[in-house]
């Protein structure tokens, strides 16, 4: 396979993760600086301000407060994090009653979560579901909301 070739074939491989990064990173990062320069109104109106935002940011107790929280958070809690996470991860690799038992704990609630909300999705989003998957009232009341009157424009029509 030629140099040309393989450059072309790689360059497609990174070409959706490359457009990902663009578009979910690169993007909101230049609109997040773009906005921290100007005076942005909900109500409309778009004023340039330059570093304004940051000398009254700095001049703020609270934002002071609120970083020194934010790093002390973040220093504590996440190597303990990683800490039980790796620790959980050795307790479910493996071949024992405890490794079992462990994977029981950590996933089946997991499993149950996915479940129980599909069935419950099922119930909402299907307009024919029978009483025993629709909920009760839940669906029933979120259906009417979500897919309007029982007549659809199929039924007004007559088709």
């Amino acid at each position: 396979m030629s140099s040309t070739k393989s450059k072309s074939v790689g360059l497609l491989y990174i070409g959706p993760a490359l457009l990902f990064v663009a578009t979910f990173t690169l993007y909101p990062l230049g609109q997040l600086i773009w906005m921290s320069l100007h005076n942005c109104s909900l109500l409309g109106g778009v004023r340039f301000i330059g570093f304004g935002n940051y000398f009254r940011a700095y001049q703020d107790p609270t934002f002071w407060s609120a970083l020194t929280f934010t790093v002390k958070y973040t220093l504590i809690l996440t190597p303990i994090l990683m800490i039980f996470g790796y620790l959980i991860a050795l307790l479910t690799s493996g071949r024992s009653r405890l490794v079992k038992l462990t994977r029981a704990i950590v996933f089946i609630p997991v499993v149950i979560g996915i479940g129980s909300s599909s069935l419950l999705g099922c119930g909402c989003f299907n307009r024919k579901s029978d009483s025993s998957i629709s909920c009760s009232s839940i669906c029933t009341s979120f259906r009417s909301r979500w897919f309007g009157s029982e007549q659809t424009p199929a039924s007004v029509s007559g088709e």
